[in-house]
């Protein structure tokens, strides 16, 4: 029976080999972004001690994990998530974005990244967003949320387009709900009527606000020169 062929970006069983000077070398099969075969190998750092070779295959694991960067630019499941935000701050770039808006972007960016960026596209399920949005939410609220969420779905609006990952799960999550503002209530007509009756014909002092600068300096204000709210509407 034929062995199983192996999946774009997946690669095979690593072997290790000692070197004569003590080091080792790992290598394996991969599959490239071109869906060509190709072996890839890597050495023990020279000046590191390798029992076994395990520091050899923890090196060469590493460089599969950034070979989807080198091939031109492809995004695909194992691409980082923080590759995926590169891309994304490229295209806004080229739609003209405002700078105050990429700003904007770029800052948010760092706390998605910080929590997301060194995972795998296809490891990123909408559990784990749910966790961030939702941390982001209490944190440094419902506003900052809404544009985090924004430029995540921006991010895997991509991926889904390359067909990196079946569908966005950012678009699982559910809306984020801020405290919705009292709206004022109009007046009816007879409560404009008696406001105004009560404007006419009020003794109260109108209240004085003095600038910085007379406060400054001690200015007072004496209840002579203060004029009612009945004259001041007059």
């Amino acid at each position: 029976m034929p062995r199983p062929r192996l999946s774009v970006g997946q690669h095979g069983k690593i072997s290790r080999r000692e070197l004569p000077d003590g080091r080792w070398v790992a290598t394996c099969w991969v599959r490239d972004e071109d869906g060509k075969r190709r072996q890839a190998t890597k050495q023990t750092p020279f000046g590191i001690r390798d029992e076994h070779g395990a520091v050899a295959e923890r090196t060469l694991l590493e460089s599969l994990k950034t070979q989807h960067v080198q091939a031109a630019g492809q995004i695909t499941g194992t691409s980082s998530v923080h590759y995926l935000w590169t891309e994304l701050e490229t295209q806004l770039i080229t739609q003209g974005k405002a700078e105050n808006t990429l700003k904007d972007y770029r800052r948010q960016s760092k706390h998605i990244l910080q929590r997301l960026g060194d995972l795998q596209i296809r490891e990123v399920t909408t559990q784990a967003l749910d966790s961030f949005v939702q941390d982001v939410a209490v944190n440094r609220g419902v506003p900052t949320t809404r544009k985090n969420r924004t430029i995540l779905l921006g991010m895997f609006k991509i991926a889904v387009r390359y067909n990196a990952i079946p569908v966005n799960p950012i678009r699982e999550l559910t809306s984020i709900a801020g405290k919705r503002k009292k709206r004022a209530r109009s007046l009816d007509p007879e409560s404009l009527a008696a406001l105004l009756r009560d404007l006419r014909t009020s003794d109260v002092p109108c209240p004085v606000i003095l600038a910085p600068y007379q406060l400054a300096r001690g200015q007072k204000t004496s209840s002579t020169d203060i004029p009612t709210v009945a004259k001041f509407c007059a």
